[in-house]
């Protein structure tokens, strides 16, 4: 009844064309640039999402897959699902994930944590939402398995892909409680440098995953490849 009484005062509109109904509309949706997949340590494009074979280290993830590019109108998107709680969007982000995982009918869907300090002062871990509705959509588990600690530096996303490891390392642990599946699919909102769904991958696998696809609804562009060609 609330819902029902905030969208009669209060109706979405689409946040790119303005069209009533959802925050999104269809249409808007059909042309977001969909995400040209690639190795995330040399930048060489993949269509499976997959790391090339002189790329591939130890407990790295099997797949990277994301459903759009990184670009104005989708860093938009999630500008304003992430800052403007437009919680919403994440039935459509969903959505558009579930089709890239259709095949992956045994696996837990696992957010990738945000530290506790910067979810009290957002209010929510962006991954979580989007994670917990894609495990609706899939019929898959929803687990958190993963905590996260603080970062090695205040920058957010900065510099070069070695910087970002550097950021991230170490700032994942295994949850007490956690049982960890064989099969895991991370779930992210954006993927650039891959450093931090590396990290949490590791965690994982170390802790015996045998399988980690990481999902994501946008993948943008590499500070710096770590391998050149």
């Amino acid at each position: 009844m609330y819902n029902s009484f905030v969208d009669f005062f209060f109706p979405q509109l689409c946040l790119i064309c303005g069209k009533l109904g959802s925050p999104i509309c269809k249409d808007c949706l059909a042309k977001l640039p969909k995400a040209r997949l690639k190795c995330l340590r040399c930048g060489r494009y993949n269509p499976y999402g997959i790391y090339c074979r002189a790329c591939r280290v130890k407990n790295l993830p099997e797949r990277v897959l994301a459903c759009f590019a990184y670009d104005d109108a989708v860093k938009e998107l999630i500008h304003n699902f992430k800052y403007k709680d437009v919680s919403s969007l994440a039935d459509s982000f969903a959505l558009e994930m579930s089709e890239l995982l259709k095949d992956y009918k045994d696996y837990v869907v696992c957010p990738v944590p945000l530290s506790s300090s910067r979810k009290r002062w957002r209010g929510f871990n962006q991954s979580e939402i989007i994670a917990r509705k894609l495990s609706q959509k899939t019929g898959l588990c929803f687990e958190e398995l993963l905590g996260r600690g603080r970062s090695r530096f205040t920058q957010v996303q900065a510099g070069s892909k070695q910087k970002r490891k550097q950021n991230v390392k170490g700032v994942f642990y295994l949850k007490k409680e956690a049982k960890v599946p064989k099969n895991i699919i991370l779930v992210d909102d954006v993927v650039t440098s891959g450093a931090t769904v590396e990290e949490a991958a590791k965690i994982l696998k170390r802790a015996g995953a045998e399988k980690v696809v990481v999902a994501a609804v946008a993948m943008g562009k590499s500070a710096k490849p770590t391998v050149s060609r």
